[in-house]
């Protein structure tokens, strides 16, 4: 009762049903089921933990930051000013770290969360050279506040409405690339009629709110 099947294929729904329940008829459970632990939201602290290892060449660096609330409007602008800080091979990130500092090959932001829940958190992570560690962090900080004093540009704003779209479409590739997709979007409380606003939403989304 508690198991949730993903399938993407050519085939009538009620075949897949009939398929699904002749090969798991039989399965009961014998315990109690496990009760789902009370939701609290995550709490993050304005601190840094530095963990050392000796010998290492690579340092690497994990920022986490509260998010918008999932599936509101506000949470889209959002995706969109993360994908032009650092969802991009031409991010803001990756072009002060990677291309101006030559510190790091790659640097990446992304945001997770469930749906409706105040669970979202921004996460950037990269590798670095071990001895520009310290510099890195702070030149992070740096392009991360600068969203305040250099807004987002009209090209960068449409430049990451096409990347996410991109990515939508390629997410539905294949039949199973379809079917995870559909886990995955299932996973965070969101259904497939989500996705289809939340792409419309997308492209409406105007400068003003993204900064």
């Amino acid at each position: 009762e508690r198991m949730t099947f993903h399938v993407a294929a050519k085939l009538p729904p009620e075949a897949v049903a009939a398929a699904l329940n002749k090969a798991f008829a039989g399965w009961r459970s014998e315990g109690v089921a496990p009760q789902l632990a009370n939701y609290s939201s995550p709490g993050i602290r304005d601190e840094r933990i530095d963990t050392a290892i000796d010998g290492a060449t690579q340092a690497a660096i994990l920022a986490a930051m509260p998010a918008p609330v999932e599936g509101t409007r506000e949470a889209t602008a959002f995706a969109l000013a993360v994908r032009i800080l650092g969802g991009n091979a031409d991010s803001r990130l990756n072009a002060a770290l990677r291309e101006a500092k030559g510190w790091s090959y790659g640097i990446n932001a992304s945001s997770y969360g469930t749906k409706g829940r105040n669970d979202a958190i921004l996460y950037v992570s990269t590798s670095v050279q071990a001895d520009k560690a310290d510099e890195s962090v702070e030149e992070m900080k740096r392009v991360i506040k600068g969203l305040a004093d250099r807004p987002v540009t009209e090209a960068e704003l449409q430049a990451a409405q096409r990347t996410i779209l991109a990515e939508f479409s390629s997410s539905l590739g294949s039949a199973p690339d379809t079917a995870m997709f559909a886990m995955s979007v299932a996973s965070a409380g969101f259904t497939f009629k989500d996705m289809e606003e939340y792409v419309t939403q997308l492209g409406s989304i105007s400068l003003e709110e993204v900064n």
